[in-house]
């Protein structure tokens, strides 16, 4: 089953015109970070050295697999995730 995991986007929603939403069959196994999790990259600049706040934007949703835990994480540059 490689590549089912994705993001696909959603016109009209969200605060800039369309959000993303993170998809995958309902049978497939759960999605690892840095291994089949579906990923999305933004370039972004740092001007200084310090300390940066992270803010992430998310929809309410509902858990439809109770087995599984719906997690996100934050990396840069390839760096450790933030769980």
């Amino acid at each position: 089953m490689e590549g089912i995991y994705k993001w696909i986007k959603i016109e009209y929603y969200g605060l800039t015109l369309s959000g993303m939403r993170a998809t995958a069959p309902a049978d497939a196994t759960a999605a690892r970070p840095k291994q089949n999790a579906p990923c999305l990259e933004y370039p972004v600049h740092f001007f200084s050295s310090d300390t940066a706040e992270i803010i992430l934007i998310a929809s309410p949703l509902l858990n439809v697999m109770p087995d599984r835990d719906i997690k996100l994480a934050v990396s840069i540059d390839d760096g450790n995730l933030f769980l």
